[in-house]
């Protein structure tokens, strides 16, 4: 029996002597990363190492470290520690610094509340809704708080921002169109179509046409008001059509334009149609329009096509990309007054 058990002690000794290494070895992972979130915490205080401790700590998604750097964005006197600080609880998302971010949306430092609202987005906490909303219109953070309430995605805020498309500033128009492009609740489309058409601002036009894809808005459904009559939308796709299939015979818009072809289809359509010069002026405007707006379109489509043939593509690229947008803007106005007309996709 005492045999037994002392082979039974040895055999327990054995493994105890075999893995204990191997134990050591792991038991101060955990212990060394705390030490190391502690050391950086510290370092929060100290002249030089605050804003990569802040960095640091946002890389480990250091729980621990929320509310020392809540007490780092309140209290520090350095603009720039205090933006570090913020820009960490950001990247970290914790909901225990929603109220802090919140009333840092007021500060006077105009990065620190960007990135307060940032992070409000990142975090997605509800309280933050009004107080972003407040933001949007009336501090000087339209942007960076309408980003926060895209991300946070509350039914409740599509109205609110539906409303704020009739700003008077350019900026808080673009950003609310940002964000109801983000959220996606098709109660933006018709708003959103009527941006697109009629706002005085370029850039916020653009915006709302992307806003309008990423909700994916019905133009036959949401921009019936703007919609004409079959006939004169049957006359543009016969412009289109024409274009297509002519358009790369000539080198350019102009030889094609001045072309015997082109003379001899426009004289036809026109004593056809007798639109143009209709004594009705609604009817003859509308008319123009489409005339106008193809006619656009083509421009477009032959301005992407020659930078397409430029033998410098690096060079070329962003102003190419600025035309791709140009052909897809006069495209969406198309459809918008005729939903049913088929455009040759040369964006390709």
């Amino acid at each position: 029996m005492l045999q037994q058990k002392h082979r039974f002690f040895s055999v327990i000794l054995e493994y105890t002597v075999i893995t204990l290494p191997f134990l050591l070895l792991l038991q101060p992972i955990p212990y060394a990363h705390a030490d190391k979130i502690h050391k950086l915490i510290q370092a929060l205080n100290e002249p030089g190492q605050s804003c990569e401790a802040a960095k640091a700590l946002a890389e480990l998604k250091a729980s621990q470290a929320v509310e020392p750097l809540i007490d780092t964005v309140k209290h520090n006197n350095d603009r720039q520690i205090r933006r570090c600080a913020a820009e960490a609880l950001a990247k970290i998302g914790d909901d225990r610094a929603v109220d802090m971010l919140i009333s840092a949306l007021k500060d006077e430092d105009h990065i620190i509340a960007s990135r307060s609202a940032y992070a409000l987005g990142w975090i997605g906490d509800k309280r933050a809704v009004k107080p972003l909303l407040h933001a949007l219109t009336e501090l000087n953070i339209p942007c960076p708080a309408a980003e926060a309430l895209g991300k946070i995605k509350d039914p409740a805020t599509v109205n609110p921002l539906i409303e704020a498309l009739k700003h008077e500033d350019t900026g808080v128009r673009g950003c609310a169109v940002i964000a109801l492009g983000m959220i996606g609740d098709t109660r933006a489309c018709q708003p959103l179509v009527k941006v697109f058409m009629q706002d005085s601002d370029p850039g916020t036009q653009y915006r709302a046409r992307r806003a309008l894809k990423m909700i994916g808005c019905s133009f036959k459904e949401h921009a019936q008001e703007y919609g004409i009559e079959d006939d004169l939308c049957n006359m543009g796709q016969r412009m289109i059509d024409f274009m297509s299939s002519n358009m790369e015979k000539y080198p350019d818009q102009k030889s094609f334009s001045r072309s015997v072809e082109c003379k001899d289809f426009f004289s036809e359509l026109m004593s056809e149609q007798k639109l143009l010069s209709s004594t009705d002026l609604e009817v003859r405007n509308k008319s123009f329009r489409v005339f106008f707006l193809v006619s656009d379109w083509a421009s477009s489509v032959d301005r992407l096509r020659e930078l397409k043939r430029s033998s410098d593509k690096n060079k070329e690229k962003i102003i190419c990309n600025t035309a791709v947008e140009g052909v897809r803007d006069k495209e969406a106005r198309l459809k918008v007054i005729c939903p049913g007309m088929k455009i040759p996709d040369y964006t390709e």
